[in-house]
């Protein structure tokens, strides 16, 4: 993971000071964060179906379908939405996952006698809602990264996230075996809290290169 971030910056620098932009680690911390974050709620809140439904192979089925299906509605309505949107996607992403993993212990034994597909579509309903902000960072940050970098960056942050989900799974499962899942879930917060404030910072210092480079009178880039 870290030779996926800081091997290509000395190119990335050299690619933004050619646009008088200066370059920051905000961005692949934003990848990363996104990256870690993902994997580990979805583990946790695997561990917790698992728990609550009894059958491993149907509640693995239950919480990809669902994240995926949730994650593909997030990334759908990014179409149009403000790159500061993913400031608002993050927080969304661990507020809801503490909402979940707050409200499963007291659903679920509500509905001890009701079919396992009252079980299953409640379930899902909640996964779905808790994948719509996690999908919507990763394309927002796509093309964050194409603007501010340039289409260079672009499998950059790729590799970055993709190293970060295996490093985040093996995190999970030290954590919870050293602390407990409550632990791990709070690993996948503190993961999407960090990748909301860098999104923060990414966009707000695009929006003040901007400025500067209107205040020189130099055209701005679409």
């Amino acid at each position: 993971l870290a030779a996926a971030v800081f091997i290509p910056v000395k190119r990335m620098r050299t690619c933004l000071a050619k646009s008088e932009q200066s370059a920051s680690l905000w961005l692949p911390l934003w990848f990363t964060g996104i990256g870690v974050g993902f994997i580990v709620l979805e583990l946790v809140l695997f561990q917790k179906l698992v728990f609550y439904l009894g059958d491993p192979s149907r509640s693995l089925a239950l919480l990809l379908a669902s994240l995926l299906i949730g994650s593909g509605v997030g990334s759908l309505i990014t179409v149009k939405m403000r790159e500061r949107g993913a400031v608002m996607a993050g927080a969304f992403s661990a507020a809801f996952a503490i909402l979940i993993a707050f409200l499963l212990p007291m659903i679920f034994p509500a509905l001890q006698t009701a079919s396992t597909g009252a079980k299953l579509s409640v379930a899902g309903a909640l996964l779905v809602v808790q994948g719509v902000p996690m999908g919507m960072m990763f394309p927002i940050g796509l093309r964050v990264a194409g603007r501010k970098f340039g289409p260079v960056a672009v499998p950059w942050v790729w590799a970055i996230n993709g190293a970060a989900s295996v490093v985040g799974s093996a995190l999970t499962i030290i954590v919870a075996m050293a602390a407990g899942y409550n632990w791990s879930l709070a690993l996948g917060v503190a993961s999407y809290v960090g990748a909301a404030f860098a999104a923060y910072q990414v966009t707000s210092s695009k929006v003040r290169s901007q400025e500067q480079l209107a205040g020189k009178g130099q055209p701005l880039k679409s």
